[in-house]
């Protein structure tokens, strides 16, 4: 196909733009959607290219569903998404001609053995765009051992030769060799010479292949926004800010230290979901002449709103001046614009929100997503990547959208539900809920939260000055505390030490224990044992205690979240010293409240084991209420609720069980003890009255 023909197929297939255009009508509602817009320039009409920038990409979902481009009649006009090829992605697109034969010549030797194939065939198209032409040979034959000679055939008639006897053949269990990459000629006619010694003909078809690979495209290095560090058992943890549209294929590692190999991994800290790991790999650096270094770790795509940074440094500092970026592909919008020039703006486009789904254009077919593209798909996708054929739009400065409809994304949701009794709970928290721009809250339960609460969290409101309850989305382990583990006191008897921690909340709900043990070895069994309610001992962990003389790390026990009371460490020492144990700490798995209600003052209450858990409308649009951006509530500390009472429990609707069945019982002791007593006491009368009788 000629690269005429191939420049008409794509300019029909993305002209279809223009006729789209024309079909979208004034889209007034869609216009109040978008928080953001930027006016649209280009130097003409016709196909166009707009890379969008990290300031656009911020604001935007990361699969750019809320984004549209509008025309100067604010139509709203259909583009493509190019997001660009990923770190280990080879995208190739591969063209092929049918070569026609012209002439055939065959000679054979008098005894047979030897054959000798001559076919003048057309030439390739000129390979000056699309690069050079492989001739490709096939035949039925199942094994051969060939040469092959080319030359190619001028206009004037001058034969030039191209390609001297190269190896070609075809073997059993063995890669073959069947196609030969020509140089670069202007030729009309190429004359192909097979030939071969063992007694047959191959016959062979001819057609050519050319194969390219296309350009990745720009990268962004966009900087991480940290929101912690802390340095801890030999590592450095950072939690990082994502913007929503910044998807990193890779994370760089930034540091004025000269020289060093650390272990690093990401972990993806979602809205709804544990941290998943996402990357890990090893960060290094060697300063010598020339300079060495490998910054940057592999990463799958992220969802969440935070990322975590774990960098191991053993025994070593922490790296200096150390600072965290994401590398995305940048992504490029393709889309036909009726009317461009340089003095005006040629359009807008508006984007962020979160309001509105993916667009469905049938422009997204242009783009496959198969790695090695041939065919009409092959020959579009070339043009596509080919920037002669778009002018390259910019945008200006980026600005407020004066039309917004301001009116929060959630405001469909923000009403109170049942009144409750919020004396029947324990403890509670004062809140101050300033909602996002979609109206969403975000209250993170932690430790102390915890402590006070049923394990399934059933028993936790959000309500308001008039003890209204409003509705919330409950999304469980989103993240981590720290608590410290005091010990209070350490008994060593028959050959093992008992390390008894001091918890600061009870109970206590952990999924691992930090030990700093201040030795450079060691290598003892353990076993973590608790305490119930009742006071009653389990054990909750065993194994060994280890640290080799390379590894300074804590000792790390991985444990179950169940509510612990007391916590104590047992150490079977044998005949060596007891570990000098220093510290210890728990981690605690923590949740998140995302409440869609009004600015103002609001209560967390906890502590009601015999509630049943809520039921809200808002489940049922889950995915919705975690697609808007939210903010975090301002919370003060857990205390102990003032207006809680007993009478309070016992005038809910649903009188709690747990004190209806201790005042029966209560009623039956005290009618048990009012029984025996009356019996003793006519049994004494009775024996009195034998006794004067007798």
């Amino acid at each position: 196909m000629s690269p005429q023909r191939i420049r008409t197929i794509t300019w029909v297939a993305l002209t279809l733009l223009a006729s789209a255009v024309a079909a979208v009508p004034t889209a007034p509602e869609l216009r109040r959607l978008f928080p953001r817009e930027a006016d649209l320039f280009a130097p003409r009409p016709g196909l166009a290219r707009l890379a969008l920038p990290p300031e656009v990409l911020k604001d935007c979902r990361p699969d750019l569903s809320d984004l549209r481009v509008f025309d100067r009649q604010d139509r709203e006009i259909p583009f493509l998404v190019d997001s660009g090829i990923d770190v280990d992605e080879v995208r190739e697109v591969k063209q092929t001609v049918a070569a026609r034969i012209l002439d055939v010549e065959r000679e054979q030797s008098a005894d047979g053995s030897a054959t000798s194939e001559r076919y003048e065939i057309t030439a390739p198209p000129a390979p000056s765009e699309e690069g050079l032409w492989d001739l490709v040979v096939d035949t039925s034959r199942p094994e051969f051992v060939r040469t092959v000679t080319v030359s190619a055939i001028r206009a004037d008639g001058v034969s030039v030769p191209l390609i001297e006897q190269a190896p070609l053949f075809r073997l059993r269990n063995a890669p073959g060799r069947l196609r030969v990459t020509l140089p670069s000629v202007a030729a009309e006619r190429l004359s192909v010479t097979v030939a071969g010694s063992e007694g047959f003909l191959l016959e062979p078809t001819f057609r050519f292949e050319n194969v390219r690979r296309l350009e990745g495209g720009a990268r962004l290095v966009a900087p991480l926004e940290e929101l912690s560090r802390s340095s801890m058992g030999g590592q450095t943890v950072i939690e990082l800010a994502r913007p929503s549209g910044l998807v990193p294929d890779l994370v760089r590692v930034t540091t004025s230290t000269p020289s060093f190999r650390r272990s690093l991994t990401v972990w993806d800290l979602g809205p709804v979901a544990r941290a998943v790991q996402i990357g890990a790999g090893t960060v290094t650096r060697v300063a010598v002449r020339e300079g060495v270094e490998e910054t940057e770790v592999r990463v799958n795509p992220a969802r969440g709103e935070r990322l975590r940074v774990v960098i191991g440094d053993q025994g070593s500092p922490p790296l200096a001046d150390l600072k965290l970026s994401a590398v995305v592909r940048q992504p490029t919008l393709m889309f036909f614009l009726t009317a461009a020039d340089a003095e005006r703006p040629a359009g807008v486009l508006r984007f962020g929100g979160g309001r509105v789904d993916r667009p469905r254009y049938d422009l997204a077919a242009l783009l496959p997503p198969q790695r090695l593209l041939s065919g009409q798909p092959a020959e579009i996708a070339a043009r596509l990547h080919d920037p002669r054929e778009f002018a390259e739009a910019r945008l200006g400065s980026i600005r407020a959208n004066a039309l917004f409809d301001r009116t929060p994304a959630l405001a469909f949701a923000m009403r109170p539900g049942a009144k409750i009794d919020a004396g029947a709970f324990l403890y509670r928290r004062a809140l101050r809920v300033t909602p996002s721009p979609d109206g969403l809250a975000r209250l993170r339960l932690r430790a102390a939260d915890l402590a006070r609460t049923r394990a399934d969290l059933g028993d936790v409101r959000v309500v308001d000055g008039e003890a209204r309850q409003w509705p919330y989305l409950l999304a469980r382990d989103t993240g981590a505390d720290w608590v410290g583990l005091a010990i209070e006191s350490r008994q060593h008897d028959h050959g093992e030490t008992r390390y008894t921690f001091k918890l600061p909340e009870a109970p206590l709900r952990a999924d691992e224990v930090v030990v700093e043990i201040e030795a450079p070895f060691f290598h003892r069994p353990y076993r973590l044992v608790s305490l119930d309610a009742n006071g009653r001992e389990s054990t909750l962990a065993r194994g060994q205690l280890v640290r080799s003389a390379r590894d300074p790390s804590p000792a790390v026990i991985t444990t179950t979240t169940v509510p612990v009371y007391g916590l104590a460490l047992v150490v079977e020492d044998g005949d060596d010293a007891p570990l000098p144990v220093s510290s210890a700490r728990a981690r605690i798995p923590v949740a998140d409240l995302f409440v869609a209600a009004p600015a103002g003052q609001y209560f967390l209450l906890l502590g009601n084991a015999d509630e049943q858990a809520p039921h809200y409308e808002l489940a049922a649009v889950r995915d919705v209420v975690l697609a808007v951006s939210s903010s975090a509530v301002a919370a003060g500390a857990v205390e102990k609720n003032p207006a809680y009472n007993l009478r309070a429990r016992l005038a809910t609707g649903e009188r709690p069980k747990q004190l209806v069945q201790q005042a029966v019982l209560w009623i039956v002791l005290a009618l048990a003890v009012g029984v025996l007593t009356l019996v003793t006491v006519r049994l004494v009368r009775r024996g009195s009255e034998e006794t004067k009788d007798g």
